[in-house]
């Protein structure tokens, strides 16, 4: 892991931010469910 991606200190910060640069989280989301195979949750 690249320590770049090391969010414990600032996880619900990182999230917040995250979130809110995704123009559609919801379709984004789904989007990545369904390539994983979480298509049901």
């Amino acid at each position: 892991m690249e320590p770049s991606d090391d969010h414990n200190a600032d996880l619900l910060d990182w999230m917040r931010r995250t979130i809110e640069a995704e123009k559609d989280y919801l379709a984004a989301k789904s989007e990545i469910l369904g390539t994983v195979g979480h298509e049901d949750g």
